[in-house]
């Protein structure tokens, strides 16, 4: 009597070589969306800051021009530069706090140097250059 050798299907060692692959293409893939998200959550920090700093800079015009006058005064708890956080938020819609604006210094009505933190994220403009570490 003869057998017939007609088995169909696939072996233990393909099974082996094709998740092997699968591995190595997944570990590429994870590799570079991490480096695609970093960057996407420094490109949405930077457009935060971008965004006070334009309302931060546009109420220390109107302030150096005596156009704008906070309705209260402005101290270190709620406000910086002279404009109140509320302002800059309702401008910029962006909420604004202590805790994520800092260091602002202008002179002659221009925003010179500023630091903001969102997201984990620090943006710092230095004359007109920005940085996010």
């Amino acid at each position: 009597m003869k057998y017939k050798n007609n088995k169909k299907g696939i072996t233990l060692v393909e099974v082996i070589v094709v998740l092997v692959i699968m591995a190595v293409l997944a570990g590429v893939l994870v590799a570079s969306y991490t480096g695609y998200i970093d960057r996407s959550k420094n490109a949405s920090a930077l457009s935060e800051a971008r965004a006070v700093y334009l309302a931060v800079s546009s109420l220390c015009n109107e302030a150096y021009a005596g156009v704008y006058k906070p309705s209260t005064e402005v101290t270190a708890e709620n406000g910086v530069a002279g404009v109140l956080f509320a302002d800059i938020s309702a401008l910029s819609g962006v909420t604004v706090t202590k805790d994520t604006l800092s260091n602002v210094t202008f002179e002659g009505g221009k925003v010179t140097a500023m630091t903001y933190k969102v997201g984990g994220k620090t943006c710092t403009l230095s004359g007109t250059a920005w940085t996010v570490s």
